[in-house]
């Protein structure tokens, strides 16, 4: 008997479908019948359709028991798959990559024949995942993307901290900086590549990494090729030196359009004054080296003069384009002297629209604890009806007298004209009350008062989004005050929409006896205002237990004195066992009360000896699952 579900023609199906995520059309339609299936293949091949690892309710489990069978055992759905992401925002997904990739992690046998686009964001490279990306570009792949930001770099230059291998730290950085060499080779294939390489600091330096191969300009016409990539036709770049793009421009000489943003500023590097003038003296002549390039976009945030000038020089260097973009941000000029020296070809300026200047679309707005917020959010949803995040700073009350600013932060929303009930954040998903840094995570000692006025503020924010998922709070203290102090103005239910949460919890081991305890409440608030909570990151400034096992110790002169000596017992065994029993009960309360829980993500720091421990502990709790454990930073995806 056919269902009223199945007469609907193609089409319509294919409308309702591509509003699932991947893993919720297999696991809910595939093999119900040929023409789903026929349908279900369809949607992967469509370009940036097919596995997608960044959804915050995708576990471990489901993706091991249930999908990656699943697709294994149908040659037709896998050869159907041409694009594949892996995010470190919501998983350890690249954990997986090589076991997704390739049958029992066989680098020979490829699971999906037809993969020619591949994203890799936010996730650690390790030297076996360099080598498979190595093979992907040579051989397979014809779109890849690859970003990480300052915390993925971190971990990659310390994920060798726990041995103090020094040797095995600097090859993992060169065989990188090969990769990234690669990229720019005959060694690869790619039509299309977008690099985000801007975090790019000690010891990385990727910007050097061209010193690894010969330079075309020096070598003969087949080393040319050799050092060049004859296929890559689109490329973006986010990157913060100079040197890397041009260099770059030696190795693409097919290249049709390029995008490149720079971090902050043109990092001029450690190169002299002297040699950066002879070089913006100079005549690049790019058409020689990119003869195809027909569209240029650049964006940059220009401090002075001389970084003014080098701007031109790259213009000048391009006067042969037939579109260009510019997204130009000036801080101010000390002189005229390099602007009337240094001048753009007029025949360059005048092959575009004299508006050159394009602004971004704004998503995300940033605003401070101030007493004049309640006015501007009276007008927020007419003014910004786009935005989808917003940052409160709350550094403003800090500087003010803590006397004054109850009252003013408070006042405007008791009396203002417009009801605070009316206001509506209609398409605000993410709501960021501060920000978290480890340094700054500090038990809240404010007055009551301020305590009181700024959980009432919350409460409204928080009331405000209609459709909250994501909410960041610098202190966990601000969020149990809102509850303490506010709950008339915390709407009902208004926190149980959120699926990502991100908190930054205090020392369990410095600060006063009731400071250290504020860990043990979070599951319990956690289970009770935030049901649905599929994500959680904690920013801790030390260990990452979020439940305290010292003991209450005297306040007065010799408080000090009593926590120095307590600390120095956590280097012992029977203290690191202890923090072990203590790290698994928070672990599995978390994921007992939280039934849709599916990642942890604390950032924190931990003595060498814990993370074995540590490891060991959560993969006999949690034999299903993939975890990290770094000296600061622990991932368990479950």
């Amino acid at each position: 008997m056919i269902s009223t579900f199945e007469t609907l023609p193609n089409e319509i199906l294919l409308n309702i479908f591509c509003y699932l995520s991947w893993d919720k059309i297999l696991i809910s339609l595939w093999s119900l019948n040929r023409r789903i299936n026929s349908i279900i293949y369809s949607i992967f091949s469509i370009d940036k359709n097919g596995l997608i690892f960044n959804q915050p309710d995708l576990s471990y489990k489901k993706f091991s028991s249930i999908l990656q069978p699943l697709i294994l055992n149908s040659s037709y759905l896998s050869s159907s798959i041409k694009y594949i992401h892996f995010d470190g925002t919501y998983s350890n997904s690249y954990n997986v990559i090589n076991q997704c990739l390739y049958y029992n992690n066989d680098k020979q046998i490829l699971c999906f024949p037809n993969l020619k686009s591949l994203k890799i964001t936010r996730c650690l490279l390790s030297r076996s995942l360099i080598q498979t990306l190595s093979l992907l570009i040579q051989y397979q792949l014809e779109q890849f993307t690859l970003t990480f930001d300052e915390d993925i770099v971190k971990l990659f230059v310390n994920s060798n901290e726990i041995c103090r291998n020094v040797p095995h730290t600097r090859k993992s950085i060169i065989m990188f900086k090969k990769l990234i060499c690669q990229l720019f080779s005959d060694k690869c294939q790619l039509i299309s590549l977008q690099l985000d390489i801007a975090d790019d600091d000690n010891p990385l330096n990727i910007h050097q990494c061209f010193t690894l191969c010969s330079h075309p300009s020096s070598s003969s016409i087949s080393n040319k090729i050799q050092y060049c990539c004859l296929t890559l036709r689109y490329l973006y770049v986010r990157l913060q030196y100079t040197s890397f793009l041009e260099h770059l421009i030696e190795h693409i000489p097919n290249i049709e359009r390029l995008s490149v943003i720079f971090k902050n500023w043109m990092n001029l590097e450690s190169r002299s004054r002297s040699d950066i003038e002879t070089l913006i003296k100079s005549n690049g002549n790019w058409f020689e080296k990119v003869p195809k390039l027909n569209y240029f976009t650049l964006k940059v945030f220009v401090r002075n003069d001389f970084e003014f000038a080098y701007l031109k020089w790259i213009l000048n260097n391009l006067n042969h384009i037939e579109k260009f973009k510019l997204h130009l941000q000036i801080h101010k000029m000390y002189s005229n002297k390099m602007v009337k020296e240094y001048v753009v070809d007029a025949n360059f300026i005048h092959h575009f629209d004299p508006n050159i200047f394009t602004w971004p679309y704004i998503t995300s707005i940033s605003i401070d604890l101030h007493p004049f917020l309640y006015l501007f959010l009276e007008q927020f949803d007419k003014l910004f009806p786009n935005v989808s995040y917003i940052k409160v700073y709350a550094e403003y009350y800090r500087n003010i007298g803590q006397f004054e600013l109850p009252e003013s932060l408070t006042i405007p929303f008791e009396k203002g004209q417009c009801k605070v009930t009316d206001i509506q954040f209609r398409n605000v998903t993410r709501l960021d009350l501060g920000f978290c840094l480890p340094g700054m995570i500090n038990s809240c000692d404010t007055s009551i008062e301020l305590n009181k006025a700024r959980a009432k503020v919350f409460a409204h924010l928080i009331s405000m989004s209609v459709q909250l998922k994501y909410l960041l709070v610098e202190n966990i203290e601000w969020l149990f005050h809102v509850i303490q102090y506010a709950s008339n103005e915390l709407k009902r239910n208004a926190l149980n929409t959120i699926q990502c949460a991100e908190f930054g919890i205090p020392s369990c081991h410095y600060g006063s006896n009731d400071s250290i305890y504020i860990g043990k409440n979070l599951v319990p608030f956690l289970s009770t205002y935030m049901p649905q909570l599929q994500t959680l990151y904690l920013w801790r400034p030390d260990d990452f237990p979020w439940t305290s096992i010292r003991p209450d110790i005297t306040p007065g002169y010799f408080h000090h004195i009593d926590v120095s000596q307590w600390i120095e017992s956590l280097e012992t065994s029977e203290s690191i066992a202890k923090h072990v029993n203590v790290f698994k009960k928070d672990l599995r309360r978390l994921t007992r009360k939280l039934k849709q829980f599916v990642f942890l993500d604390i950032h924190g720091r931990i003595d060498p000896e814990k993370i074995e421990p540590y490891r060991s502990m959560v993969k006999k709790c949690f034999p299903r699952s993939k975890v990290d454990v770094k000296l600061t930073r622990f991932r368990l995806w479950i």
